[in-house]
């Protein structure tokens, strides 16, 4: 388990750092924009919800801390919504 989480802590790292386009150690709005304006995801109000939920102290920007709690909340999230979908199979 340690192992797992020490590649989440990683990848977490990784990825925030791909997002910190200025290297400030903080992600801003526009650094958000940047990215996920250039892929094929759009940038809309939901994007905009997801900032102010990742950005827990409320300071316009996100921390490695924010960031990686909110990953760490999103893949709980999913596994709880395999987990029942596994059940539901099983129980047909």
């Amino acid at each position: 388990m340690q192992k797992d989480s020490l590649k989440l802590g990683q990848w977490s790292n990784e990825f925030f750092s791909k997002i910190d386009y200025d290297r400030s150690g903080k992600i801003s709005v526009q650094e958000m924009i940047n990215i996920f304006g250039s892929s094929k995801l759009r940038f809309d109000d939901d994007l905009f919800k997801h900032f102010s939920a990742i950005d827990t102290n409320g300071d316009g920007v996100i921390d490695k801390s924010e960031f990686k709690m909110y990953l760490i909340k999103a893949l709980d999230m999913l596994i709880g919504q395999l987990v029942k979908i596994a059940n539901d199979i099983i129980m047909e």
